[in-house]
């Protein structure tokens, strides 16, 4: 897959964004905001927007990479 499919792969999901959004809507803590940016930034410092492909074994990798440094955010985590 080419980096914007790869960076989808990874994003994190959804219901996590939307989880995260919620309470600045409504007057509450930044702190799962920022872990969705955390986020992001990671996906975006190890697939840089270039003509590398990627495999889903390869995008499997730097997922449980990211869950073993605690950056990767999914909606049973937050």
């Amino acid at each position: 897959m080419n980096y914007k499919q790869a960076r989808k792969y990874c994003y994190p999901s959804f219901n996590s964004v939307t989880e995260a959004l919620y309470p600045l809507a409504t007057g509450g803590d930044s702190t799962k905001k920022a872990a969705i940016d955390a986020h992001i930034g990671a996906v975006h410092t190890a697939i840089p927007a270039d003509s590398t492909t990627y495999t889903s074994d390869q995008l499997d990798t730097k997922i449980t990479d990211w869950r073993s440094s605690g950056v990767y955010v999914d909606f049973y985590t937050l």
